[in-house]
């Protein structure tokens, strides 16, 4: 298991500015340091949705219960629970077994918040990995958001474009508000999602 802790700060803007977005993090010594990857995430949810009003709510602390993939590949799959406490972002991740996925997909996952929470949505995007060594930054860039409902055909499909920026040093926070603090606001892509297609 993986334990991550960290400040996540996110900025929103449309698809079609991708290019002035990347020269913008470019001018701020962000370089690409990992091949883009596809994104698959299933999104849980207990019967009361409290998840999902939480999230909508801002309450915290909360939590998220995911499965995650990436580029399709079913051979090497992650269970992840990220709880919220205000900026901040912890985050556990499990290796699950081909067995272990399809046992939770089909009976769903138990919580100790949450009680029983069964499978959702699914969640899909493509991820631009950026790094500034100079000051310990990652920042991610998302684009190509597709949202359906898990065993679902159809996908609703959108043109947000997410940069997020992860920090582990609170003082960090705020490295972008002079390129992009018009655009920083809080985001969901599990609430986006159920927006999108379950409401």
């Amino acid at each position: 298991m993986i334990n991550l802790n960290r400040f996540e700060i996110k900025f929103v803007d449309n698809y079609s500015n991708i290019k002035n977005i990347l020269k913008i993090l470019k001018d701020k010594n962000f370089n690409i340091c990992f091949p883009n990857r596809k994104i698959s995430s299933i999104y849980f949810e207990n019967s009361d949705q409290k998840i999902y009003l939480e999230t909508e709510e801002g309450i915290t602390p909360r939590k998220k219960i995911r499965i995650r993939y990436y580029n399709n590949n079913l051979k090497k799959i992650n269970l992840e629970l990220k709880e919220t406490v205000s900026y901040n972002r912890k985050k556990s991740v499990s290796n699950l077994s081909s067995f272990h996925f399809k046992k939770i997909e089909k009976f769903g996952y138990w919580d100790k918040k949450y009680g029983l929470c069964l499978p959702k949505i699914i969640v899909e995007y493509e991820r631009i990995y950026l790094i500034n060594n100079l000051n310990n930054l990652r920042v991610t860039v998302d684009f190509n958001l597709s949202f359906g409902l898990h065993g679902g055909i159809f996908k609703k499909k959108i043109h947000d474009l997410i940069i997020e920026l992860k920090t582990s040093k609170l003082q960090n926070v705020s490295y972008l508000d002079d390129v992009l603090s018009s655009k920083r606001r809080r985001y969901s892509k599990y609430l986006r999602g159920f927006d999108e297609v379950v409401i």
